[in-house]
């Protein structure tokens, strides 16, 4: 069977398949075309922009070399400010802030240093306190350091007069009270009797 068929003055009918074929091939002759077309307006596009910058860029720079108002005018705006050299006094004045700062961060990391091992240090005397607190011995003790350190603030505030006279009494008192610790201290067995 023949895929031609005849028209009526003889010529054959065209098919579908061929008009599809002949319609791609046109399509890809036109796809061409834009490739190179767009190829092309690329190349163009970049040669003017490139033509034009330089041309602009040409045009200011002569523009800034023979213009003498301009000249001055940018020569006026990037000369640094007359008054930036500061005073004496203001040098001074920073100088003596930016110290502060610094005595100030000192202080406080000597601060946040020293508060760390005091309170290492008072949880070891309270742990030491906690074990002593109920002897006999140890409250002698305590007894005896608070009247030394009591002769001490007394000393230190310059009353001498007074200080002679409470040392000897201070001295009878912690004699008795050390005789009566060493003696229970003996009783208990806690001290040898060799000491």
């Amino acid at each position: 069977m023949s895929t031609t068929e005849l028209t009526s003055n003889a010529r054959p009918r065209k098919q579908l398949s061929d008009q599809l074929d002949r319609l791609e091939d046109q399509i890809q002759r036109h796809d061409r075309i834009l490739d190179a077309l767009s190829e092309g307006l690329n190349d163009a596009v970049t040669d003017a922009a490139r033509q034009g910058t330089e041309a602009a860029v040409k045009a200011a720079v002569v523009t800034l070399l023979t213009d003498p108002d301009l000249r001055t005018a940018l020569h006026t705006a990037s000369a640094p400010p007359r008054d930036a050299c500061p005073s004496a006094w203001e040098r001074l004045k920073a100088a003596v802030r930016r110290a502060a700062t610094r005595v100030s961060q000192v202080g406080r990391a000597a601060g946040a240093a020293v508060a760390g091992r005091v309170a290492v240090g008072v949880a070891a005397v309270g742990r030491a306190v906690a074990r002593a607190r109920g002897r006999v011995y140890v409250r002698a003790a305590a007894r005896a350091l608070a009247a030394g350190l009591a002769v001490l603030a007394l000393a230190r505030a310059g009353v001498a007069g007074r200080l002679v006279t409470l040392s000897g009494r201070l001295r009878a008192a912690a004699g008795g009270r050390v005789a009566v610790v060493r003696a229970r201290a003996r009783a208990t067995g806690w001290l040898r009797a060799a000491v």
